[in-house]
């Protein structure tokens, strides 16, 4: 992302979206196995445990095995939960899992459970707790959350379907909040390493149905920030380090938006299916 996006997109965030009140987005979108994968890679976990795979069963069910140091000696732990199939509206939202019977692992969760309350997570009679709101603050994204009205989620074989609605009605408190260290050594990989193939084949069974309302002073803004972008383009050495991952085909792909103006707006409207 170029400067001038960059300092777009934190300056939208500082006054909360007010140029884009009024948009919406629904989305159903699936969560799988590699990508979460992926994700783990790149997290940073707690000092104790060293390796977690996560598996999507059906019925909404997720195996989740942790390679943990107990008192010095690693132990391979298994345990199976169940999520609950939509958000508690809140405050806060939460999302719930209930264990599948009871295990070595569910015990030491419920140990753990002070230690995981500062990843927004409450482990207490076999139910687990997620603060989504604690989640948001963590993670940095306290300000998009709260545009969350909806959330749903389902779940197939190694797949996890995941449906929101979340809607700008009003600017938000515009707080941009700084994501915590974590508590693990690992750290995160370059974004660059994300190829446009494997976020494809993730992607499929996408569909999304937005509507954009984008201020006249915003839009402008945009113009603007395009125009500078292409009276000076990116030297040549970033050129060559960004063709070497070729988005062009997944978005083109993509259908073309539509657009409508108002008084003062330009609404874009776009319905994606992958």
């Amino acid at each position: 992302m170029s400067s001038a996006w960059a300092a777009l997109l934190g300056e939208e965030r500082r006054e909360g979206f007010a140029r884009l009140t009024g948009s919406r987005i629904r989305a159903t979108i699936p969560l799988r196995e590699p990508f979460v994968a992926w994700a783990i890679a790149r997290a940073r976990l707690p000092s104790a445990i060293r390796g977690l795979d996560v598996r999507f069963l059906p019925d909404s069910r997720v195996a989740v095995e942790a390679d943990v140091q107990v008192l010095g000696f690693g132990k391979r732990l298994r345990t199976v939960l169940r999520l609950e199939d939509s958000m508690q509206a809140g405050p806060p939202k939460t999302l719930r899992l209930a264990f599948v019977g009871r295990s070595f692992l569910s015990s030491a969760a419920a140990l753990a459970g002070s230690a995981l309350g500062g990843y927004g997570v409450e482990v207490r009679d076999g139910i687990v707790t997620i603060d989504l709101d604690a989640l948001a603050a963590r993670v940095g994204v306290t300000d998009l959350a709260e545009h969350l009205h909806a959330l749903g989620v389902s779940g197939d074989e190694g797949v996890l379907w995941i449906a929101i609605d979340a809607e700008v009605i009003r600017p938000s408190a515009g707080r941009l909040e700084t994501a915590g260290n974590g508590g693990g050594s690992r750290q995160a990989g370059a974004p660059g390493d994300l190829r446009p193939e494997d976020v494809a084949a993730w992607l499929k069974g996408l569909h999304v149905e937005a509507t954009l309302r984008i201020a006249e002073s915003l839009a402008n803004a945009a113009i603007a920030a395009l125009a500078g972008e292409i009276r000076n383009p990116v030297p040549s050495e970033a050129a060559v380090s960004r063709a070497s991952t070729d988005w062009k085909p997944l978005l083109q792909a993509l259908p073309p938006p539509r657009l409508r103006f108002e008084t003062g707006a330009m609404v874009v409207e776009a319905e994606i299916e992958l």
